[in-house]
């Protein structure tokens, strides 16, 4: 499953792990976590709801990981907008001399799916300001209304770009030979 999202992530950008509550969801990003740090690719960023917040530290400090807040990642709630407004300024300004976020990881991305809110526009912003970093949105309930919570949340992983992308599709033997 990490590997495969991580495929993913390095051919498009962006990638989004959709599956039940309890079904290791958060295990799987710490998986591609490990792998980006072990690609030298160490500047992570997660972006949850705050109520995850010791959930995620919790995980991520644990075995077999044994990462460390502030060394290998960082973690900024949705709901604080001044902070991430505050990472953005700090990711426009540092453009040039210093590489940005290699990886943000969206917890519960669903609650991002409203592109005409504040938290919405704060966290695209701050993907925007580092157009060269992956971002790997994690979910339950990737649509709670319609398509369009869906289609909100993979335009936010992109950055806001409106572009489509050609999914490659693995075909079966039996449909080969047809």
């Amino acid at each position: 499953n990490a590997l495969s999202l991580r495929r993913k992530l390095i051919d498009n950008g962006v990638a989004m792990l959709s599956d039940s509550v309890g079904l290791g969801k958060t295990v799987t990003a710490a998986a591609i976590i490990d792998q980006y740090i072990k690609e030298e690719k160490d500047n992570i960023t997660l972006i949850l709801p705050a109520s995850l917040q010791n959930q995620w530290i919790e995980e991520l400090e644990s075995e077999p990981w044994n990462l460390r807040m502030g060394r290998d990642f960082n973690i900024f709630t949705q709901e604080n907008i001044n902070k991430l407004e505050e990472a953005t300024e700090k990711s426009l300004t540092k453009k040039g001399y210093e590489s940005g976020v290699d990886l943000f990881i969206i917890d519960e991305a669903h609650n991002l799916r409203n592109t005409n809110s504040k938290r919405y526009d704060a966290v695209l912003e701050y993907l925007q300001a580092n157009p060269a970093s992956e971002v790997l949105l994690l979910t339950a309930t990737p649509i709670n209304n319609s398509l369009m919570d869906f289609s909100s949340q993979i335009q936010l992983g992109s950055k806001g770009e409106l572009s489509s992308y050609k999914v490659k599709y693995k075909s079966s033997p039996k449909a080969r030979s047809e």
